[in-house]
């Protein structure tokens, strides 16, 4: 019995091997027929982005009181469209009316004074001619008279000065436009030169944007469209007239200013809109791909592109260009690359897939 058992024995070693090479063989098949998820990505123009804007007038003033006071009045609201000379706000008058008479009555002193310094004058001119007094005290009297002339004169700039700030306590509209702005309330106390209201003339309009410092330089070389909130079939092409060389400190921003051609003048202003730039150099020819594709491998941003002849992926290295809504920029690619979005840590290079269907997701930028 046990010699019939002997050649079963020797046997069992062969068969366990057998089995293992077997099992490694189906791992190895069932690895090169994974199933992945593929996505075909279009080319967007460009490494390109939105901006939220507003619509502004290119013409805008800070009209302020010329003189400090307590604001009395404020008859204007904001969005108020108001007219050549119309009331802004009005200072309380008590003050500088104060001011007002004082100052005249210096005026007054010193027109009396330089009265009397001439009627003695004359006397001495009439003594003089006689040789009633000395020349030395001709000398003085004229000195006087010429001193007195002086003393109202200043007095009377004084008086003039006084009168015009009685004027400038109230705020008038140098030109027609739109109240955009408003910076005091009654019955505040505001100093020389404080801004009151912003006014817009609304003779020219204009976008306003705020750049983040990243994007700059695209802001400055891109071909830039305005689009207005619920219109976003309407494009308007843009133009950068000015940007601020300085920052925003607390947003980091750069404020901007685009000549929209072909906007309404019925254009509200402060209207919602949205600069849309695109790189046309050609130099940073980008794609807008699915977050899903992108991983890390071996320190550089790298996706899986989809070769359909041989059936395999092969990793290739991308540069991000930046974040555009549902998805990022990236450059290295080509156009119609397809591109595995699910599952890319999985996976090792040169191995073969099989598409999970015909899938086309080409994203678009928002």
């Amino acid at each position: 019995m046990l010699l019939m058992k002997a050649p079963c024995l020797r046997a069992l070693p062969l068969l366990l091997m057998l089995a293992i090479v077997g099992c490694g063989q189906d791992e190895k098949a069932t690895e090169l027929t994974r199933t992945v998820k593929l996505s075909t990505v279009g080319h967007f123009q460009g490494s390109g982005f939105e901006l939220p804007a507003r619509v502004v007038s290119r013409d805008e003033s800070n009209p302020g009181f010329r003189v400090g006071g307590k604001v009395m009045s404020r008859p204007v609201v904001l969005g108020q469209a108001i007219r050549k000379g119309d009331v802004i706000a009005t200072l309380d008058l008590r003050d500088l009316d104060v001011l007002r008479r004082e100052a005249q009555a210096r005026q007054d002193e010193a027109r009396i004074s330089m009265a009397s310094a001439q009627d003695a004058h004359d006397r001495y001119e009439a003594l003089a001619e006689k040789s009633y007094i000395a020349v030395s005290d001709l000398t003085r009297i004229r000195n006087d008279v010429a001193l007195a002339k002086a003393r109202y004169q200043q007095a009377t700039l004084d008086a003039e000065r006084y009168l015009n700030q009685t004027s400038d306590a109230v705020l008038r509209a140098d030109a027609d436009g739109v109240v955009v702005g408003l910076f005091i309330n009654e019955g505040e106390s505001v100093a020389m030169g404080t801004p009151v209201a912003r006014i817009a003339s609304g003779t020219a309009l204009e976008v306003e944007v705020d750049v983040p410092e990243d994007r700059v330089k695209t802001a400055r070389a891109g071909a830039a469209s305005v689009t207005l909130l619920n219109d976003a079939a309407t494009k308007f092409p843009a133009r950068l007239r000015e940007i601020s060389a300085a920052a925003d400190v607390p947003s980091r921003t750069y404020k901007a200013r685009y000549v929209v051609s072909g906007l309404p003048r019925s254009t509200a202003l402060g209207r919602s809109a949205k600069l849309h730039i695109s790189d046309t150099s050609g130099q940073n020819k980008s794609f807008l791909i699915p977050y899903s594709a992108v991983f890390r491998q071996q320190g550089s941003t790298t996706v899986w592109v989809y070769h359909e002849e041989s059936s395999t992926i092969k990793s290739r290295p991308v540069t991000l260009l930046g974040v555009n809504g549902n998805g990022v920029m990236a450059s290295g690619l080509e156009q119609g690359s397809r591109l595995v979005v699910a599952g890319v840590n999985l996976l090792r290079e040169g191995q073969r897939v099989t598409p999970l269907a015909a899938i086309k997701q080409e994203l678009q930028p928002r």
